[in-house]
């Protein structure tokens, strides 16, 4: 029995290695402003950012009331890369914004953040932080 949790958790760390790597904010984004402003140059800016691979650019996949998600375009898959997603979520809280931005870089060995970084710095000049 303690072989089998032991092989079970080597198989479970070895396909944890494999999965895409994923960031999020360490700090937390908090604007005066409002969610559906956010997202809104969100959306604009996404086709402007260029994923860390390739020189392919974001399109804008989805949009909701709380959520836009960009993915890199057909270029990455024409190269047999996976597609680079940045997906930002707020929570309007009174007159500020509180802001994730994720990034799923699709490779388990990707380690840079550019289009994450690059959207943030943005954000940070177009919108009044909150401490």
């Amino acid at each position: 029995m303690k072989q089998t949790v032991g092989v079970l958790m080597m198989v479970s760390m070895a396909l944890s290695a494999c999965a895409p790597m994923q960031a999020t904010n360490s700090n937390p984004l908090v604007y005066q402003n409002e969610s559906s402003v956010i997202l809104a140059t969100v959306a604009e800016l996404c086709p402007t950012l260029q994923p860390i691979h390739d020189d392919a650019h974001f399109n804008v996949e989805s949009i909701t009331s709380t959520t836009v998600v960009c993915e890199s375009d057909a270029l990455a898959s024409a190269m047999q890369r996976n597609p680079v997603t940045l997906t930002i979520t707020t929570i309007q809280n009174g007159g500020s914004v509180d802001v994730d931005v994720s990034e799923d870089l699709g490779s388990p060995t990707a380690t840079d953040f550019t289009a994450r970084d690059e959207l943030v710095q943005e954000l940070n000049a177009r919108f009044q932080s909150v401490s």
